[in-house]
């Protein structure tokens, strides 16, 4: 379906070349290595490092992650990708400008950027560069790694990632169809500076979890709002992007009668290569912490840190201990 491999044709008969047809997220056809030794991601590579990661592709990756040592985003690196730490970077920050030089200099055989415009740019330099970027539902994300495992002959990693995943959104819709109408909650995803609706991943899972999602309908991904629409919705719930939205909304006086602030309903949702509620692949993750967090009672037997232990070594292959699984969930706290 996306892959078509060119011949050409010799005295001694056809000779099948070393690259073929990739169609990316974008539609471009992409002439790109059958094999990949050297990979690097541009744009946001946290997104893209997962999808890599998620195949069993980590030690193909050549170029780290940019701003690293100025924020605390990145802290589960250290435990779940710590050579990424110190790889140099092509970019001085995520969608920076690129470093042509840098990124020559890495002799990459391909990279994966976010959009058209940074691929084309590369391809210029003689990279091939291709995007994949489907990302506004967990079907997109499932497109995004299965593109990657073409990319990089790892179909059956790309294949069981699929299947679990899966398996994720087939238990959480069976479990939360046992919750009441009455039960469900209003639910805003958001970040505090400014007051902003990341994405539109989280309004998928709220989707397949069977809450309401109050910014419902509004199609522009990273959605800026006021704090008078704030207001208007008064969502039961707000899970926060960061751990600094949870002192954000609980400790300004100006949000205190908000209900989800009065009732106490204010979650961080955790952050590993990327965060959960964002779009990476650790997207399985997100949809059951989000439904753990909203109904509690429903997913009293998921257990969330083996859970998170079990996919980082399937994965990533992680092996994680206790301590560390609990410190990746609880690295934003709840109240």
């Amino acid at each position: 379906m996306f892959i078509g491999l060119s011949a050409c044709g010799s005295s001694g008969g056809t000779a099948i070349s070393q690259t073929y047809s990739f169609t990316d997220t974008a539609g471009r056809v992409v002439q790109v290595p059958l094999k990949v030794n050297r990979l690097v991601t541009v744009g946001y590579p946290p997104v893209s490092d997962g999808w890599v990661a998620a195949v069993g592709g980590e030690n193909l990756l050549v170029n780290g992650i940019p701003g690293y040592d100025s924020s605390e985003f990145y802290r589960a690196y250290k435990i779940l990708a710590p050579r990424l730490i110190r790889l140099p970077n092509v970019e001085s920050a995520l969608g920076g400008p690129i470093n042509p030089e840098e990124l020559l200099t890495l002799k990459p055989d391909v990279a994966i950027t976010a959009d058209a415009a940074t691929a084309n740019q590369i391809q210029k330099l003689g990279v091939p560069a291709v995007v994949i970027n489907d990302l506004s539902t967990g079907v997109g994300i499932e497109r995004d790694v299965t593109l990657v495992g073409q990319l990089l002959n790892k179909q059956k990693a790309a294949a069981g990632y699929v299947s679990y995943f899966n398996n994720i959104i087939n238990q959480v819709r069976q479990t939360a169809a046992t919750v009441p109408a009455a039960e469900r909650p209003s639910v805003l995803y958001a970040s505090m500076g400014p007051l902003t609706r990341p994405n539109l991943v989280m309004g998928w899972m709220l989707g397949v979890i069977g809450a309401h999602d109050v910014t419902a309908g509004i199609t522009v991904p990273a959605y800026k709002f006021s704090i008078e629409q704030l207001f208007v919705w008064d969502p039961d719930v707000i899970i926060g992007h960061d751990p600094s939205d949870l002192p954000g909304f609980m400790q300004n006086p100006q949000f205190s009668t908000l209900q989800a602030v009065r009732t106490k309903r204010v979650g961080i949702i955790p952050q590993g290569l990327n965060t959960w509620g964002d779009n990476t692949a650790e997207q399985p993750l997100g949809l059951l912490w989000t439904a753990k967090y909203l109904y509690p009672m429903q997913f009293a037997k998921t257990d969330m840190a083996e859970e998170v232990k079990t996919f980082y070594s399937r994965f990533l292959q992680v092996n994680l201990t206790d301590a560390q699984a609990n410190q990746i969930l609880n690295a934003g706290t709840a109240s």
